[in-house]
Formats: C-alpha cells, sequence, structure tokens
C-alpha cells in the first residue's frame, strides 16, 4: 500500500512540473522541443551547463519530459 501511495505521489509531482515547465516554456518554432533560447526566454539565468545537463538524450533540443525532470531535480534554476 505504502507503495501504491509513493508511486501516486510520485507521478503527481511529475505531472505538476510537466504542468509548470510547459506554462513556463514555449516551443516558438514548433520543432516539438526546446532550444536554449527558447528556454532562456522562460529560464533568464539558465546557461549553457544547465542545458546541457537538462538535455538527457544529447539531441540538442529539450524535451516536456527532460524539461520537467529539470526544473523538479533543480538542473534547471526555476
Amino acid at each position: 500500500m505504502k507503495t501504491s501511495i509513493f508511486g501516486l505521489t510520485a507521478l503527481l509531482v511529475l505531472a505538476a512540473a510537466q504542468a509548470q515547465a510547459q506554462a513556463m516554456a514555449v516551443d516558438s518554432d514548433g520543432s516539438g522541443g526546446y532550444s536554449m533560447a527558447e528556454l532562456a526566454v522562460a529560464f533568464p539565468t539558465i546557461t549553457d551547463e544547465n542545458f546541457r545537463a537538462a538535455d538527457t538524450n544529447h539531441n540538442g533540443e529539450i524535451s516536456m519530459e527532460e524539461l520537467a525532470a529539470a526544473v523538479e531535480s533543480g538542473k534547471i534554476p526555476s
């Protein structure tokens, strides 16, 4: 039972982080991910190091999932 509650809590936290990240960042070029320039509008203190740490699949863009995880973990300062 505790595992189920913990799992549900983790899911709710991730969903809230995704919603917060999505509300702040705008995919202005419609690529489906966020570039450093797009994230810099929503996160003015983001650095190249923050961006690289958040880009876990190393494709040069931050997906919504990567962004939510990075905001939640503090890799991208909010």
